[in-house]
């Protein structure tokens, strides 16, 4: 609610009579007028607040988070290649300090995390000073509460995107939101880590920047969990809460201190309900699996089993259609397969077994 708020200030004169100082005497009245909120923000602009304030804390996040590994990165840049020396005492504190701003435990609000999801709460988390709208305001849900705001930010238009990202896609809160920010702008910030520095995996490791910081002895007492920390950042924390390191995040699968940074993640191979085949191609570092399943008739089924199963013989391949009886998610993720256009026919290896 907008309310019309005065304000009035006096002006005076000091006065003097033979030199003794008698009082203030006023002589004029200042005044000021403007708006205010007298209580909370209507629903429209505790909205775009909340829509400002996640643009500018992500951002922030995924700037400092980078600047943060990067610090570090280019002292034990200076050490190795400009010096040709191993890492040094000063760096690695200056990591430490770095590394911090990652995984701090002390919950005192001072990880990149921790401000970044306080400033996102403050603004859009219902129930919060001066937040005057609803999760379904933000979540775009027909459940629940009624929207206060039509429409709103609908973060339901990239639930099934953000699953890519995370473990669930599901966003019916603040907290699901901030989720998928977490997990889109981490990935944005590793990824040009990984690019920048093509070392990074071979400094942070067992051999040089671990080994550095292990080398400066015993945390101070009055901050027991400094070293630690830095160590949790690069390798991660199994323990709650779970963090993914640095370390993991960058090499991904295969470990070989390659980076190989592997978000988003790629779709999910359907689950099949019969028996399938699996057609795995070897793109760049993705090693995607697809699944197959035969739906159509008796006949139609047991043509799919005779030209796929167990069948080592040349050619080695099999071209099958949907004329085949197979119906699949198609060579382009959800994409069936049709005898009609053969650009997206599919090729199935003749496996030695389909389960």
């Amino acid at each position: 609610m907008k309310q019309r708020v005065s304000w009035t200030g006096v002006g005076g004169h000091v006065i003097r009579v033979g030199g003794v100082l008698l009082g203030l005497v006023a002589t004029a009245v200042v005044s000021w007028t403007g708006t205010a909120y007298a209580f909370t923000p209507p629903p429209q602009t505790s909205l775009n607040t909340c829509q400002s304030a996640v643009r500018t804390a992500a951002a922030t996040f995924e700037k400092n988070k980078i600047l943060a590994i990067s610090t570090c990165l280019q002292r034990i840049s200076g050490d190795i290649i400009k010096s040709n020396v191993p890492i040094t005492a000063t760096t690695a504190r200056i990591c430490v300090t770095n590394l911090r701003k990652i995984y701090d435990s002390r919950g005192l609000n001072l990880s990149l995390i921790e401000k970044r999801d306080t400033a996102i709460k403050k603004k859009c988390e219902p129930g919060m000073l001066m937040v005057n709208h609803n999760n379904n305001d933000i979540t775009g849900n027909a459940g629940g509460l009624a929207p206060l705001v039509a429409p709103g930010i609908d973060t339901n238009n990239i639930e099934t995107w953000c699953q890519r990202f995370t473990a669930s896609g599901s966003i019916t809160d603040t907290a699901g939101w901030i989720a998928c920010i977490d997990a889109t702008h981490e990935c944005a910030a590793v990824t040009a880590i990984a690019a920048e520095y093509p070392r990074a995996l071979e400094w942070f490791n067992a051999s040089h920047l671990q080994a550095a910081i292990t080398a400066l002895g015993a945390p101070p007492v009055s901050d027991p969990n400094k070293y630690s920390d830095a160590m949790k950042a690069l390798l991660g924390s199994v323990s709650s809460p779970v963090f993914v390191g640095l370390i993991p995040e960058i090499d991904g699968s295969p470990v070989d201190e390659k980076p190989d940074v592997q978000c988003p993640a790629l779709a999910p191979p359907p689950t099949c309900a019969t028996a399938c085949c699996y057609i795995e191609t070897t793109v760049g570092i993705s090693h995607p699996t697809s699944c197959f399943e035969y739906t159509g008739t008796t006949a139609e089924k047991n043509t799919f089993k005779t030209n796929c199963t167990g069948k080592g013989s040349n050619p080695a391949l099999w071209l099958m259609t949907a004329a085949d009886g197979a119906c699949s998610t198609g060579a382009t993720f959800g994409v069936a397969c049709s005898s009609a256009t053969p650009s997206i026919w599919v090729q199935v290896p003749k496996d030695s077994s389909c389960p």
